[in-house]
């Protein structure tokens, strides 16, 4: 191809993956575990066991890990700052966007085989770029030289640019590997502060995305972001009238990539207006000519959310028959939908009050104006709040179904079912692992182990993920009032629907907010060891007694 030598782009790949491939062959070598097959048919599997392995030698080979990926960070710093001589960066970059700018559409001379190797150089580009950048310990010096680089290098245009192309995985690992870039280098408002002892704002992701945006990608970048936010909502609709034909037959792994995306567009947002950056924050919500508002945007996702949580707390967990083999990947099909559901609603959350905090008193009126307040009650009633009505002289049953109530009756229903197929646990230290018993009449395929290990896994994710949506919904609703005086007529706006005069339709009450508090107030001190929050591969999670105090606030 004359307008671009592809394989320039290639060399730059193969360059960076020889520079790291021995510490993350040696890595992935250290800590891989297989699955073992036994003799007798039945399947056994394992999560993440090292049950031949004793504890000094684990403690060895996870430090042998953490200094592998180390020096994997080193050995990229010190090429990117040496590949100057061989691959002209700069030019291949542009020589990219301008590649796929002219044949992205075409196929009459860009076959479907050229395609996916282009787009496999691509991911394997930003794989590698993300590994490196992945924070771990002792690595944080690195990681900003290597950030450092990369904005020297134009990298925010090439990202911007690669969020409007059509294959997700590529979207994903942009944004990605931008939102380890923001994460990488100091916030804006540090910068400000010593900019005056001479600094270079190249340092700082932040400043140098903006620039990106307000550049000839920025608009591309917006209505691509735009486009992702309304086949979410289109999904979204399509599974507020799902029947359970379609609901049994999705295809799940593709709904969880498409949730990763917007998941990843999510926090590349809140990234971007961190530290009330409030450049980016006016520049998200109004620009000159063919205008992108995110601010409209986000509040129309919360808005399809709400509309979707009214039947699934009406109706709970709807996996039925246990005695099914099949039944199994169901449960754990709903488990990854609930988890998705609650992650995307827990960075909408938090990218809502990025944009709004400062107080940025613009971005706040707008979303006053589009009553997004009044979509919290119904969210913080589905992750905590219990309603039960008694039949005459029966059990208890639900008025709606919460998170918590769906959480125990997919416990339940996994017990069930492990119960009908002979599957016994096996408990080791803090490891957990599965077999079916021999005298087992149906012998079950290792898929089925591998899905009722994700269920329990997934159930884990639920236990923790929800503390973390309320936190998220009560720092909105904080940035919604901030800076705001005695009297302003949003206080009475946002405690009308916190606090309604009479019950919220049928499925929230008006003392939701109360009952929240006192829960989380009671399971913080009755577990004083978990009130601390903790970080689990670069996500901050809750525990009760913070959550607490968030209500109380």
């Amino acid at each position: 191809k004359d307008e671009f030598d592809f394989p320039e782009f290639w060399k730059l790949v193969s360059i960076l993956q020889v520079a790291i491939s021995h510490a993350e062959e040696d890595t992935l070598h250290l800590l891989d575990g297989d699955d073992e097959d036994d003799d007798d048919g039945h399947n056994h599997a394992h999560v993440k066991t090292y049950e031949d392995v004793d504890d000094d030698d684990r403690e060895e080979k996870i430090e042998m890990s953490v200094f592998h990926r180390q020096q994997s960070s080193v050995r990229a710093v010190h090429t990117l700052r040496h590949l100057g001589n061989q691959v002209n960066i700069i030019e291949c970059f542009t020589s990219i966007i301008s590649h796929f700018e002219h044949h992205g559409a075409s196929t009459d001379h860009h076959s479907a085989h050229e395609m996916e190797e282009e787009e496999g150089a691509i991911l394997m580009f930003l794989r590698i770029m993300c590994g490196v950048l992945t924070p771990h310990h002792g690595r944080a010096r690195n990681m900003h030289r290597i950030t450092e680089l990369l904005n020297r290098l134009n990298m925010p245009d090439m990202i911007l640019f690669l969020l409007s192309v059509d294959h997700r995985e590529t979207v994903e690992m942009s944004a990605r590997l931008a939102n380890l870039m923001l994460q990488s280098t100091p916030l804006q408002l540090e910068f400000d502060a010593v900019k005056h002892k001479g600094y270079d704002e190249q340092l700082f992701s932040q400043a140098t995305f903006h620039r990106s945006f307000r550049g000839p990608f920025g608009r591309r970048a917006l209505h691509a972001i735009q486009r992702r936010v309304h086949h979410h909502l289109d999904m979204l609709k399509k599974r507020e009238h799902e029947d359970a034909l379609h609901r049994l037959k999705r295809n799940q792994d593709n709904e969880d990539l498409d949730n990763n995306v917007i998941i990843e567009i999510l926090r590349f947002i809140e990234h971007l207006v961190s530290g009330a950056y409030a450049d980016m924050q006016h520049f998200l919500r109004h620009q000159e000519g063919d205008r992108v508002d995110i601010l409209t945007l986000l509040n129309d996702l919360a808005v399809a959310y709400h509309s979707l949580m009214q039947p699934k707390m009406r109706h709970g967990f709807q996996v039925q028959e246990m005695q099914r083999e099949e039944a199994i990947f169901e449960v754990e099909m709903d488990l990854r939908r609930e988890c998705n559901d609650i992650m995307t609603l827990v960075h909408l959350y938090r990218s809502l009050a990025k944009l709004l905090s400062g107080p940025n008193k613009e971005n706040q009126d707008s979303l006053l104006d589009q009553m997004a307040h009044e979509h919290v009650l119904l969210f913080l009633t589905y992750m905590e709040y219990t309603k039960s009505l008694s039949r005459d002289g029966g059990a208890d049953i639900p008025m709606i179904f919460t998170i918590d109530i769906i959480r125990e009756v997919a416990k339940h229903a996994i017990l069930k079912w492990a119960v009908v197929f002979d599957v016994e646990v096996h408990r080791h230290h803090h490891e957990v692992s599965y077999s079916q018993h021999q005298r087992s009449l149906i012998v079950l395929q290792r898929r089925h182990i591998r899905a009722l290990e994700s269920c329990n896994e997934l159930l884990v994710e639920l236990d923790t993920i929800d503390e973390d949506c309320e936190n998220s919904i009560l720092t909105m609703l904080f940035a919604l009032l901030e800076g705001r005086r005695e009297g302003d007529h949003a206080f009475d706006m946002v405690a009308q629907s916190l606090y309604p005069t009479s019950a919220y339709g049928e499925l929230a009450d008006t003392d939701v907010m109360m009952n929240n508090l006192q829960k989380h107030y009671a399971a913080g001190a009755y577990d004083f060891s978990a009130n601390v929050a903790h970080v689990d591969d670069g996500e901050a999670h809750f525990s009760d007694a913070e959550v607490a105090y968030q209500y109380y606030i």
